[in-house]
């Protein structure tokens, strides 16, 4: 192992150095990131944050960074349900649910996901109808056309800054009934009340907070002329995804789903058969069963190959630029065409997806060693 780490170092260094070498002799250096304090001179169609084609590449950079880490997070939650419901139908004893869980799985599996990708932003995304013939559902209150997808959604106030300080006491609450909630497992084996009690401690906290604050408004967007009705802020009313975001979103959740829905059914199966069978001798329904004595037991072989998927997903999620979603890689893209800093823009990028990667890595490992079994 010492001699291949050896060799890849020598490896490395010889290619840094080879780079290095070519950059000085036309001039440049692959250490000089100054022009990230220059003008871009280009628009990016989505941002979380104030920027228009005057600012500068790095806050372009910052732009496209955040639009990753938005699709990556979203990414992750809906897959891991989608995951879980796809696993457990795969082991349902009902013939149908169980032969269209693998169904999904078999298709997801085998399909590029940068196909899938395609398919669902230009084969169905782009095909739905026109704006004056948008789809309208529960009241007209979800909208669907060709320019995207609109959902009711709470925007902040401006006195949501007065409700942080409701939400950090509500944490406290919680924590402070988490507490005496464990106090009695080394004694009884079993908590002090059940989790929903300190999930209430922490909702009425909130509540009272924004009852009297209010720091969030409830929209529901409407069609306004050619597009979905923006507020004085230039800002969509609700939440608007574009036809580029959801796409993507959602052929990372089908795509990975699919292989989370897999690791579900192998990490419930791993539980031993008697387990099952001492549940069913307890009284305990399958519902009952599954989430009181298998789902723990199986999460133990479930959390380290969760992780790949996650990393995968994170990722994946570059393939965006396939279909025009501004994410990180695409941005990056655009910065290394009109800068020709091709070396440092490299650099960023993976700087960029090596943090995010170790961060999904280190939440993971904390909840990994968190279920494991504890000896003393």
């Amino acid at each position: 192992q010492l001699v291949v780490l050896a060799i890849v170092l020598v490896v490395l260094g010889w290619l840094g150095g080879n780079a290095s070498r070519g950059l000085e002799s036309r001039g440049m250096s692959a250490t000089d990131f100054s022009f990230i304090n220059l003008t871009s001179g280009f628009d990016i169609s989505e941002k979380l944050i104030e920027y228009d084609r005057n600012s500068t590449y790095g806050r372009a950079f910052l732009a496209g960074a955040l639009n990753t880490l938005l699709v990556s997070v979203v990414g992750i939650v809906l897959a891991s349900i989608l995951g879980l419901i796809v696993g457990i139908a795969r082991l349902s004893t009902n013939w149908l649910t169980s032969t269209i869980a693998r169904a999904f799985v078999e298709l997801m599996r085998n399909v590029p996901l940068l196909v899938l990708m395609f398919f669902l932003y230009a084969g169905v995304l782009l095909q739905l109808p026109r704006r004056e013939n948008t789809l309208q559902w529960l009241g007209g209150r979800v909208l669907l056309n060709n320019r995207g997808v609109a959902l009711p959604w709470f925007k902040p106030t401006a006195t949501f800054g007065a409700w942080l300080p409701y939400l950090a006491a509500a944490v406290v609450v919680a924590g402070v009934l988490w507490y005496f909630r464990n106090r009695t497992l080394p004694t009884t084996g079993r908590p002090a009340f059940s989790f929903g009690f300190v999930l209430l401690g922490f909702v009425v906290v909130a509540a009272i907070g924004g009852v009297l604050v209010k720091p969030l408004m409830y929209q529901v967007p409407f069609i306004d002329g050619l597009n979905y009705a923006k507020d004085e802020n230039r800002r969509f009313i609700g939440l608007v995804m574009s036809p580029e975001f959801f796409g993507v979103l959602m052929s990372l959740v089908l795509y990975t789903g699919a292989y989370i829905g897999e690791v579900v059914r192998a990490g419930i199966q791993a539980v031993s058969k008697g387990q099952r069978e001492a549940a069913t001798a307890l009284g305990l329904s399958q519902s009952q069963s599954l989430q009181l004595i298998i789902l723990p037991q199986a999460l133990r072989v479930i959390i380290p190959p969760l992780t790949n998927q996650y990393l995968n997903l994170a990722k994946n999620s570059s393939l965006a630029i396939g279909i025009g979603y501004a994410d990180l890689f695409s941005v990056a893209t655009t910065t290394f065409n009109q800068s020709g800093q091709s070396v440092q823009v490299v650099l960023m990028i993976m700087a960029s997806y090596l943090t995010l990667s170790l961060a999904i890595s280190v939440v993971m490992n904390a909840i990994n060693r968190q279920i494991q079994i504890k000896e003393r």
